[in-house]
């Protein structure tokens, strides 16, 4: 049954601001900063959001305070040349209705000194053990204290005079205040360590500092974990003493709360829990501390749709829900969702990926699902065309599907055809996997929105240059996707040697004990051996890379780590096949040169990327139409490169 929505769109006051509504987008990083301030394009970002309906935007996730600690929000909230930036973001946002907060924060140990050639400063000088992060930090002075303290208090004032309507003061992710609280992290022996007072109490002077810097004109909102998940870390019931203890200060106008803790790789993937994990993932958690919270929660954690919203604001387990991702994948998502049109709401699907997961590979955020994400001045909006053409798509995977809509949202005439008897490419093969179920959420936004444009379908159609010319275009995009390549190895052309698409379509049943050969070294070869080790197949998966899924970032990565080990994979890195024969494969050491042989094996699954399915792109050169090739059909690549091709080809029309 569906759910009213109301709640929602309740206004709600936050401290001496009033908030149109009750859903909220987080601090979080996305890589467009320039020389430490905030770029035009980092402004569009956010104020796109505001003109989509969001009722409190937050911006830079752990803003630097101070030059002893790197900005993953990429702005360096220490120095006043900023104020000008902000000024103009905090009126790019505001004209569109939403209040503007920022992060702030110290990262503490939970960074490397290259990046400021400082040595890193925490409140023991304990290693992270994060393998990331393993430098060993300087233990903080006493005069460092107060001037972190003092800090924090100056950059909540840059961006009161920057026009911003609030600061949120940090302490997640393991970074300098969560330090100070843990008994892992801080073993001092004076006033600021020991008893759990005493811990808290660099967090309440930074609190207090930072209220007195402002005033009672700005918002001062404070965020924490509801469950570190780390053993032998703080325990519930003392995050709920800390959380009663910091709301009793009197100075905080909400708290934000979550879950995880970035101590170590696999607690940072908690923190940022892809499809791999269950929408609304720390509700629970969130809900022990809000027992004991009198001001207004903001509850964060995988809420994806306005409906669960809703559901969360009704029970009271928060005030304000947070939905960032979700409204990275479709900034209008409020809007929509008031206006009753939830279908068209793009909704997120926890891919990682593109967003939090190239942060973490230290590239800037994109979405897989919306190609528009940090080129909102290039592709927010789609343009009617001067004069319709007629327009040939071929291939209906997301790719053909967006050049689809692209185009004949543009008012242009077209056609699409797919070979199969349903649109989707390889995502239909992809969510075969475990845990890979929500990325059939690209197809079915785009199969819906191309259901509702008058484009001629035509469905198990396998086009050819000639049905193409048939119906005289004027543009063509050819989106056709790649078929799996076949490695270059003596006995690979074996009944038993079958791609994984093959495995994960069930076109191949694999039993007793298969060997992987994964040269992909993204998701396709580690979903493949997740797919048959969760069936009890004996599965070992040899790469030539440094790692099993290289290339996969580490917000996904640890989460298959651990079920692939749990359920029996054996991986071996640096390592090639040279040889496949009835029942054995032969491996080489890339780097040693050793040899040896698998014995035993009744299957042989490939990984080695695709082979361009371009032939009719060749065919139709030359031939008159517009010509576009785009996704894997140009080069077999990602999902998000894909649509980002294919909608620039169909506005380009």
């Amino acid at each position: 049954m569906a759910v009213e929505l109301s709640r929602i769109f309740e206004p709600i006051r936050i401290g001496p601001k009033m908030a149109r509504n009750r859903i909220a987008s987080t601090p979080h990083t996305t890589g467009f900063g320039e020389n430490g301030y905030p770029s035009e394009r980092y402004a569009r970002y956010h104020a796109e959001k505001a003109r989509g309906g969001a009722g409190l935007v937050m911006t830079f996730g752990s803003c630097s305070v101070h030059p002893s600690t790197p900005s993953s929000g990429e702005i360096a909230a220490w120095d006043d040349g900023v104020v000008p930036h902000l000024a103009r973001m905090a009126d790019m946002v505001h004209e569109h209705g939403a209040l503007l907060i920022s992060q702030i924060a110290h990262r503490g140990r939970r960074t490397v000194s290259d990046s400021t050639e400082l040595p890193l400063l925490a409140p023991s000088d304990l290693p992270d053990p994060d393998p990331v992060h393993r430098e060993i930090p300087h233990e903080i002075e006493l005069e460092q204290i107060e001037e972190l303290i003092g800090a924090f208090a100056a950059a909540a004032r840059r961006f009161k005079a920057g026009g911003f309507d609030g600061v949120e003061i940090n302490s997640i992710g393991g970074q300098l205040i969560e330090q100070f609280w843990s008994p892992q992290m801080n073993v001092r022996g004076d006033e600021w360590g020991g008893s759990l007072e005493n811990r808290m109490r660099f967090g309440v002077r930074v609190v207090q500092a930072v209220r007195a810097a402002v005033g009672p004109e700005s918002i001062v909102g404070f965020r924490m974990t509801a469950d570190e998940g780390l053993v032998g870390g703080l325990t519930p019931q003392e995050l709920r003493g800390i959380a009663r203890h910091m709301d009793g200060l009197g100075v905080l106008d909400y708290i934000s709360l979550t879950g995880g803790f970035g101590t170590t790789l696999t607690t940072s993937a908690v923190a940022t829990p892809s499809m791999d994990f269950p929408h609304m993932t720390f509700l629970r958690q969130a809900r022990a501390l809000r027992e004991v919270i009198t001001a207004p929660v903001l509850y964060a954690g995988r809420v994806m749709t306005p409906a669960e919203a809703e559901a969360i604001l009704r029970r009271g387990d928060a005030d304000i829900v947070a939905m960032t991702r979700a409204m990275i994948a479709d900034p209008h998502l409020v809007n929509k969702a008031k206006e009753g049109r939830l279908d068209d709401i793009r909704l997120c699907v926890g891919a990682n990926e593109g967003c939090i997961g190239r942060r973490y590979m230290g590239l800037p955020i994109f979405c897989v699902h919306n190609p528009a994400i940090g080129r909102e001045a290039e592709l927010m909006e789609i343009a009617p065309a001067a004069q319709p053409k007629r327009v040939v798509v071929v291939g209906g995977g997301p790719a053909g599907l967006e050049a689809a809509r692209a185009a004949a949202t543009r008012g242009h005439e077209v056609t699409l055809f797919e070979r199969e008897q349903a649109v989707g490419g390889q995502i239909l093969t992809l969510v075969k996997a475990p845990h890979r179920r929500e990325y059939r959420g690209v197809v079915d936004w785009l199969e819906g929105q191309v259901g509702k444009l008058p484009i001629d379908l035509r469905l198990g159609h396998t086009a050819t240059a000639e049905d193409v010319m048939a119906l005289d275009p004027e543009a063509v995009v050819v989106a056709s996707g790649a078929r799996p390549r076949r490695p270059e190895i003596p006995g690979a052309d074996l009944p038993h040697v079958v791609p994984v698409d093959d495995v994960l379509t069930g076109r191949h049943l694999v039993k007793g004990r298969a060997v992987l050969l994964d040269e992909d070294g993204h998701l396709r070869g580690v979903s493949t051996a997740d797919f048959l080790s969760a069936q009890g197949i004996d599965v070992t998966v040899v790469t030539r890379l440094w790692t099993v899924g290289e290339d996969i970032d580490p917000t996904l990565k640890p989460v298959y780590y651990e079920r692939l080990l749990k359920q029996g994979v054996v991986m071996m890195p640096h390592t090639e096949a040279i040889a496949i024969g009835d029942g054995w494969v032969r491996l080489r050491n890339v780097y040693s040169g050793a040899e040896q042989t698998l014995d035993g094996i009744d299957t042989v699954v490939t990984a080695y990327g695709g082979k361009a399915n371009d032939g009719v792109y060749r065919e139709l050169k030359g031939k008159g139409p517009q010509l576009h090739l785009v996704g894997d059909a140009a080069a077999p690549r990602r999902l998000a490169i894909a649509m980002l091709e294919a909608t620039r080809a169909g506005r380009a029309i």
